[in-house]
């Protein structure tokens, strides 16, 4: 975790050269800074989802570990991006649905866990 955030803290003061040196158009930059700018708040939530869908997958609990592999890119992404792009109307907020996705994932992931947890170690506790 704090390997993540130093990582989304010096991008975040060195944003403007790290894109410099990917591409030099004006136009390029400002969209590609608005994309970097938005996925750093993503960032250091990652770890925490991915150590909660291993878990549940290690449980051998299928359902809910399938419910969590299809959230983040299918089950949450998609019907957000879909009301994302009614409500706003700039490719910005649009970029926004990622970071809203995967802090969504998140909740999702710690409430399957604690129901995972409660069904399949109930006769340990």
């Amino acid at each position: 975790m704090a390997v993540t955030l130093w990582t989304a803290a010096v991008y975040q003061l060195h944003r403007g050269g790290v894109i410099i040196r990917l591409k030099s158009s004006d136009r390029f930059q400002r969209i590609l800074g608005i994309f970097l700018f938005l996925n750093i708040y993503s960032g250091p939530i990652m770890g925490i989802l991915f150590v909660l869908m291993n878990a549940i997958q290690s449980t051998g609990a299928a359902l809910p570990a399938l419910i969590l592999s299809v959230s983040r890119q299918g089950l949450l992404y998609l019907p957000i991006l879909f009301a994302f792009s009614r409500i706003f109307d700039s490719a910005k907020m649009l970029a926004g649905a990622q970071p809203v996705t995967d802090y969504l994932s998140v909740i999702l992931a710690t409430a399957l866990f604690f129901f995972t947890y409660k069904k399949y170690f109930r006769k340990f506790t």
